[in-house]
C-alpha cells in the first residue's frame, strides 16, 4: 500500500486556512460589557392566551406622541438597542403634572467606546392635550419576542377598563413608543461565535396596534412588531441571524371619549434614495414631498385636533432578498400641515426617512414605508406641539418633557436635509 505524502506547500495552505478560521472566530467574538448593557425592567413574556393587564389610571389630559427617530453623529451602525417611548405621565387634579421620555440607542460595541464611541441623537415629537371635553387617556405596554425565521410577532392583548373609560362612547389606541433589544435569551441558546448583544445589520423594522375593540367589558387589540435582520460583512453575525431572537416592548396610549371624533387612515410609498458618493461626506436627501404628503377626510367644524401613529413599517434594501446594512438614521413622524374646517380636508405629512449614509457607503438604499394614523378631533380644548431633539453620548436616559406652551427642552438644531443625522464618516 502506498502512503500519500502531502506536499509541503499543501501543509502550509491547510495550516493557514485553519489559522484564518480560528482568528476569524476569535476576532468576531465581540462582547459588550455589563456597563454597556443598561438595566431595564424585565418585560413579561406573552403566552398564546394573554393574561389581562391593567391600564394606567385614566387622566382627562394627555401626551400624544406623533414621531420617533434616531441618528448617529459619525458612523452607521448595527442596531442593538433602541429605546424611544413615553412613560405613563403623572396626573394630578385633571392635569398632566410630569411626563418622562425614555431615550436610548446602542449600535454594537463600536458605539459604546470599545473600540470606538459615537454620539447619538434622540428624536421624539408629541402633542399635549388639555381641557378636551369628556376624554380620558391611559397607557400600557406589551412585550413581544420575535424569532427566526419570521422575525415578527403578533399578540392579542387584553386590558381591564374602569370608569370613566369603561362607559365611554368611543375608544381607540395609538403608539406611545417602543423599546427594541437584541440582548435577550435565544430560542436555541446563545451561540459561541456571536454575541447577540452586539446587534445586527437590518432590512426592516416596524410596530403597530390594530383592531382596537371592546370584548366583554375589557379592551382588546392586536399588537405586532417586526425586526428583520439583513446580512452584511460579518460572517458570524450573518450566521447568527438565522437563529436569532429579538424583543420589542410596544408602548400604547389608549384614548376614550364621549365627544371626540376619531378618523383612521393609512399611507404608503416606495423610494429609491440617491446613490451615495464614495469618500464624500453626505446626508441622504429627504423623501420628496409629493410622496410624503396626502389628504385625509376628517370631520368638519371640529377645530381642536391631534394626530397619532397606530403603526409604522420600514422595508429596506428591497432590491435584495436577504441583504441589509448598517444604518445611520431612521425616523417616522406625522405632521398636520393644514385643516379646512368647512370641508374637513386635512393635509398630512408622513416623514418616513432612513439612511445608511457614510463616507465609505456605496450601497444604494431601496426602501418602502407605510404608516397607520389616527386623527382625534374635539369641539373644544387645547392641543399644542412639542419636540425633543438632542445629541447625547450616554446609551440611555430619562428626560422630563415640557408640558406648557412656550416651555422648551434643550434642543439641538436638526441637520439640513433630514431630521436626524449630521454627516461625518463610516461604519462599525
Amino acid at each position: 500500500m502506498r502512503t500519500r505524502i502531502f506536499h509541503p506547500m499543501a501543509k502550509i495552505a491547510i495550516f493557514l486556512a485553519l489559522a484564518l478560521v480560528l482568528a476569524t472566530a476569535a476576532g468576531c467574538k465581540e462582547t459588550l460589557s455589563e456597563d454597556d448593557l443598561f438595566a431595564t425592567e424585565q418585560a413579561h413574556r406573552l403566552d398564546d392566551e394573554p393574561s389581562v393587564s391593567a391600564l394606567s389610571p385614566p387622566c382627562p389630559a394627555g401626551v400624544i406622541p406623533r414621531g420617533f427617530g434616531y441618528s448617529w453623529q459619525t458612523y452607521n451602525h448595527r442596531l442593538s438597542f433602541w429605546q424611544n417611548y413615553l412613560e405613563p405621565p403623572e396626573c394630578r387634579e385633571g392635569a398632566v403634572e410630569k411626563a418622562t421620555y425614555h431615550v436610548g440607542l446602542i449600535g454594537g460595541n463600536w458605539s459604546t467606546g470599545k473600540p470606538a464611541r459615537d454620539a447619538q441623537t434622540g428624536d421624539f415629537r408629541y402633542q399635549v392635550a388639555v381641557d378636551v371635553p369628556k376624554t380620558w387617556f391611559a397607557y400600557a405596554h406589551v412585550t413581544l419576542d420575535m424569532h427566526a425565521p419570521e422575525h415578527r410577532a403578533e399578540q392579542r392583548a387584553l386590558f381591564t377598563l374602569s370608569e370613566p373609560m369603561l362607559g365611554a362612547k368611543h375608544i381607540t389606541a395609538v403608539l406611545a413608543g417602543f423599546e427594541f433589544r437584541t440582548d435577550v435569551p435565544q430560542k436555541e441558546g446563545r451561540r459561541w461565535y456571536y454575541d447577540p448583544a452586539l446587534g445586527y445589520t437590518f432590512r426592516g423594522i416596524g410596530a403597530g396596534v390594530e383592531e382596537v375593540r371592546r370584548e366583554e367589558g375589557k379592551l382588546a387589540m392586536n399588537v405586532w412588531s417586526r425586526f428583520l435582520p439583513g446580512k452584511a460583512d460579518r460572517l458570524t453575525m450573518n450566521a447568527a441571524m438565522d437563529h436569532a431572537t429579538t424583543q420589542m416592548t410596544v408602548h400604547i396610549l389608549v384614548i376614550a371619549s364621549d365627544e371626540a371624533r376619531f378618523t383612521q387612515a393609512e399611507h404608503a410609498f416606495e423610494h429609491v434614495y440617491a446613490k451615495p458618493k464614495f469618500l464624500r461626506e453626505q446626508n441622504l436627501p429627504p423623501i420628496p414631498e409629493d410622496k410624503r404628503r396626502f389628504e385625509v377626510d376628517v370631520a368638519p367644524d371640529l377645530p381642536t385636533y391631534a394626530i397619532g401613529m397606530q403603526s409604522f413599517d420600514f422595508s429596506l434594501f428591497t432590491d435584495s432578498q436577504a441583504k441589509g446594512d448598517y444604518m445611520r438614521a431612521l425616523h417616522a413622524a406625522l405632521e398636520t400641515l393644514s385643516y379646512d374646517e368647512g370641508t374637513g380636508k386635512m393635509v398630512v405629512d408622513a416623514d418616513l426617512y432612513a439612511s445608511n449614509a457614510s463616507r465609505l457607503t456605496i450601497r444604494r438604499l431601496f426602501a418602502a414605508a407605510d404608516v397607520g394614523l389616527l386623527v382625534a378631533q374635539w369641539p373644544g380644548g387645547t392641543v399644542w406641539d412639542e419636540r425633543y431633539y438632542k445629541e447625547r453620548e450616554v446609551p440611555a436616559q430619562a428626560v422630563e418633557l415640557p408640558l406648557s406652551p412656550g416651555e422648551k427642552p434643550e434642543v439641538d438644531e436638526p441637520a439640513t436635509g433630514e431630521t436626524g443625522s449630521k454627516e461625518k464618516s463610516q461604519d462599525s
